[in-house]
């Protein structure tokens, strides 16, 4: 995936190449194709360790080439292409040397430092690149751990949760159990005395004598 940031890099790199030729020759679509295939052609025999040599060296060492192999190769009207190389020829772009067509000394030159302009943008474009590949492959590899962490984690959390449910599930049982615990029967005696009042606190303000209407003998034939 492309991000912003990388795309970025990549269309500056790709708009140096666009301005470079805008630069050399404005409106001139055909000059730079043209010319790239010249220089294609006289490079691949060429033996000389100094690509910047004059142009007398460049031609008894170099592949030369034509118009109707220039022609040929971009799907151009022969005439279309003889205009455009003479117009590189005044421009001191492209030579001739015995009938065939070389690229000039001041073309390699300027040639060169756009390509050196280019790589270091190469350059850039691959460290940045390399560190954000770096940057993924961390978080990625800490992603992993962290999964690793919590999966040996699950057992031991599940096992902790289970025994804490056992827990409360016994003390709400033993809680229960204290709650509906039934009382004890009362024995005949401890009935005399509570319908005696035995134990019971009594009013300090209530005369003893009068008794209401109560008959402290009910309730005692039941016994």
């Amino acid at each position: 995936m492309i991000n912003a940031i990388n795309y970025k890099i990549i269309e500056d790199f790709v708009a140096t190449i666009y301005s470079t030729d805008i630069d050399n020759f404005g409106n001139k679509s055909y000059y730079p194709a043209i010319l790239k295939i010249i220089s294609s052609v006289n490079l691949r025999s060429f033996k000389e360790s100094d690509v910047l040599c004059d142009n007398t060296t460049f031609c008894n060492t170099a592949l030369g080439t034509n118009i109707n192999a220039i022609a040929r190769g971009l799907n151009l009207p022969r005439e279309t292409t003889r205009r455009k190389v003479e117009e590189l020829i005044k421009l001191n772009w492209v030579f001739r040397c015995n009938s065939e067509l070389y690229v000039t000394q001041k073309w390699r030159e300027i040639n060169l430092t756009n390509i050196n302009s280019l790589l270091e943008k190469v350059k850039k474009l691959s460290r940045v690149l390399e560190k954000q590949a770096l940057e993924q492959n961390h978080l990625k590899q800490m992603e992993e751990s962290a999964q690793a962490a919590q999966k040996e984690n699950e057992p031991l959390e599940q096992k902790a949760e289970d025994k804490a449910a056992v827990s409360a599930g016994e003390e709400g049982e033993a809680s229960g159990e204290q709650k509906q615990a039934p009382d004890a029967p009362q024995t005949p005696e401890q009935k005399t005395a509570d319908i005696l009042g035995v134990g019971e606190v009594a009013d300090p303000n209530a005369n003893p004598l009068d008794s209401g209407g109560d008959d402290l003998l009910d309730g005692l034939d039941d016994l």
